[in-house]
């Protein structure tokens, strides 16, 4: 007599539509999931009387979808933006670099202009005072003239 009221009781506790609906109702308190909220919007646009039956998921799994996008719309609006500043930095930056580039080339050319002449005066031999004093002189005629 226990075995038939014990398997009585297995087959009574056992209720595939209470398990379903335990299934549902934990899907149900996932919702802010936005994985979770896509499939509750399918099943619920496969099955209006769902919809019917739980009108407030539905409007809280078409929220949780609206936030995924407005996060998803201010990421990429933040992503252009980086990328301009970036390509901005960028801009700066190598005309920074051209600027450096032609200073220095403009130093090596006066560098290699004074070697260069030191190396002729060197070959010449003319002193360099002389050459400042032809100069000065040079000055004053005309300072005169003028």
């Amino acid at each position: 007599m226990q075995q038939s009221s014990s398997s009585k009781s297995d087959a009574s506790g056992f209720n595939p539509r209470g398990v379903d609906m335990q299934h549902l109702h934990q899907v149900f308190e996932r919702v802010h999931d936005v994985v979770v909220a896509r499939i509750v919007i399918a099943q619920f646009d496969a099955n209006p009387r769902l919809k019917d039956a739980f009108p407030g998921v539905h409007l809280k799994a078409l929220e949780t979808i609206k936030r995924a996008h407005i996060r998803y719309a201010k990421a990429h609006r933040a992503g252009v933006r980086f990328a301009a500043v970036t390509q901005a930095c960028r801009g700066i930056a190598s005309w920074i670099a051209l600027c450096v580039r032609g200073c220095l080339a403009s130093v090596r050319a006066a560098h290699q202009r004074r070697r260069f002449v030191a190396s002729v005066r060197a070959q010449v031999r003319i002193p360099r005072v002389a050459h400042n004093q032809d100069a000065q002189a040079e000055a004053r005629h005309l300072r005169r003239v003028a």
